[in-house]
């Protein structure tokens, strides 16, 4: 799961969970294609927040849809160790259990 390999910052692992032709919205990025340069969004995140962690508040899925309300949490580097803690809503398109599209939502001014 996306979440676990993320709490293990695990970017290879959240490379081999998106299709190759992959895309991700998101208020930082307004279309990344390709599961490598997402994974490479991962890496930057990791170094960036170093004990970065997701926690789930609901989750919930379709056919092949899944919505996820996260947290992201954790301390920024560059930022003099500022804590952060940032509501995040993802919606997941998935084919052949690859997520093809991925359209994440948070507000960017958030502590």
């Amino acid at each position: 799961m996306k979440f676990a390999a993320f709490n293990r910052h695990d970017a290879a692992a959240i490379e081999n969970l998106y299709a190759s032709n992959a895309t991700l919205h998101s208020p930082d990025y307004p279309e990344l294609v390709g599961n490598s340069k997402i994974a490479d969004t991962y890496r930057w995140i990791f170094d960036a927040i170093p004990d970065a962690k997701d926690s789930i508040v609901t989750i919930e899925n379709t056919a092949n849809h899944v919505y996820v309300q996260f947290i992201l949490s954790g301390h920024m580097k560059a930022a003099g160790n500022k804590p952060i803690n940032v509501h995040i809503m993802s919606v997941y398109t998935i084919k052949d259990h690859l997520v093809t599209s991925d359209s994440t939502y948070y507000d960017r001014k958030a502590p």
